[in-house]
């Protein structure tokens, strides 16, 4: 989990499990001859230490050598003589008994990710006319247009939460309008203080572990809950759309309040790349805790 060494490379953090998202480990021994000491943060290797046995080369692998990074002999600070091998992949020069420090500036943050509305799947507003093109709980209910529309919100219409602002997405009734997280990964840019989202569960409160990943390759978890749709609102989270009644298969009302909701998260001061959803469920399905993503936005 936190040290691989195989094919004459040593392989930092390879799988750290999301329970360690902060830690600090000395004394690992890898194949050649290599004591190991490593330091990590949201996830990320901050400092890594080499201390070899004997002369000669050692191939250290890991997303920290991905970005702008220095591997210095930490008896006078010097650079050591290093090499890049593959993306994640450097060579250095090392003597024996001698411990080496690499360090990073940045790392990557990994293959770009595809924005919210690409992850559209489910259709969660229907005109109250044609109830039959929504399915948001997999039980052929669904928010009403004409609800939304009273409550102020429309396609593609600004929703300010909290001094984050919204756009609703800008799509008809009947069409795809949100994402059921399902643990991928969702482009997100910008630099602020708060991640914002728009949500709501159905078949109960849902929750669970997400990542904002920043531009720089480092890491943040944070879970992501919603109260359920039906009812409320309800505790759990700021309520953000209130409806007065939802619609019902069969082209049907049902007078009862449902409800979307806002949640936000705290960032670090700098450029987010993405943002890696939780795994709640594939798709919606009777008596299946879902979560529903609308919007995404970063707010200053």
């Amino acid at each position: 989990m936190l040290l691989q060494s195989h094919v004459g490379e040593l392989h930092i953090l390879p799988a750290l499990p999301p329970a360690w998202p902060t830690g600090r480990v000395s004394g690992l021994r890898g194949r050649g001859g290599h004591t190991v000491g490593i330091t990590w943060s949201n996830g990320q290797a901050t400092e890594v230490l080499i201390r070899p046995d004997r002369a000669g080369t050692v191939r250290l692998r890991g997303r920290l050598f991905a970005g702008t990074h220095t591997v210095v002999d930490t008896a006078d600070d010097t650079p050591a003589r290093t090499t890049r091998i593959e993306n994640d992949l450097i060579e250095v020069t090392v003597a024996a008994g001698r411990t080496y420090r690499a360090t990073g500036s940045g790392t990557d943050p990994g293959p770009t990710a595809p924005p919210l509305e690409q992850s559209f799947t489910n259709v969660g507003t229907s005109n109250d006319n044609n109830t039959g093109a929504g399915n948001l709980d997999g039980s052929g209910y669904s928010f009403s247009a004409q609800a939304l529309a009273q409550a102020g919100v429309t396609p593609g219409s600004t929703v300010s939460r909290n001094g984050v602002n919204f756009r609703w997405p800008n799509v008809a009734p009947g069409g795809a309008d949100n994402a059921i997280a399902s643990g991928q990964a969702i482009g997100v840019t910008g630099t602020g203080r708060t991640l914002g989202f728009l949500l709501t569960g159905t078949y109960g409160a849902v929750s669970g572990a997400a990542t904002v990943v920043y531009a720089d390759g480092t890491r943040q978890s944070f879970t992501l809950s919603s109260p359920d749709w039906y009812g409320g609102p309800h505790a759990g989270a700021t309520s953000a759309i209130v409806m007065a009644y939802r619609n019902r298969p069969g082209n049907q009302r049902e007078n009862v309040a449902v409800c979307v909701y806002y949640l936000g998260v705290a960032l670090q001061n700098k450029p987010v790349a993405r943002v890696e959803l939780p795994n709640i469920s594939a798709r919606p399905a009777a008596n299946v805790p879902t979560m529903h993503i609308f919007a995404i936005a970063i707010g200053a």
